[in-house]
């Protein structure tokens, strides 16, 4: 190679140097965390007591998925027990107090979506 390509290239790499450390000075993003999906099934009710009367009671007719996706009040859940067992549910009427609370704490009301525009 001619002597003038060699200074040529080394005058483009004295030149390109800097502009390759600015570039990698520029920061990265990082990545924006993801939430964890919800949980669903027997995943979301925590450990207790009512959670047996749960599974051996409510996932009889209902998937646990279709149930973890409900929620609401005491009251919601207790009038929805009580519908169940007039549906034929089998949960035991005694029951049902300590399993609203269960759920309502578990599994509490939803907001609303927002109305369509």
């Amino acid at each position: 190679m001619p002597r003038h390509h060699h200074t040529h290239l080394a005058s483009l790499l004295i030149l390109a140097f800097p502009l390759l450390l600015a570039g990698s000075a520029i920061p990265l993003r990082a990545p924006v965390p993801q939430p964890a999906p919800p949980k669903t099934g027997a995943a979301a009710l925590p450990e207790a007591p009512e959670k047996a009367l749960v599974l051996e009671y409510c996932d009889v007719c209902h998937t646990l998925d279709w149930i973890s996706r409900s929620g609401g009040s005491e009251a919601g859940w207790n009038d929805r027990l009580n519908r169940m067992i007039r549906a034929g549910a089998t949960i035991p009427r005694a029951q049902i107090p300590q399993v609203a609370a269960y759920l309502a704490k578990a599994l509490p009301p939803r907001p609303a979506p927002p109305p369509p525009r």
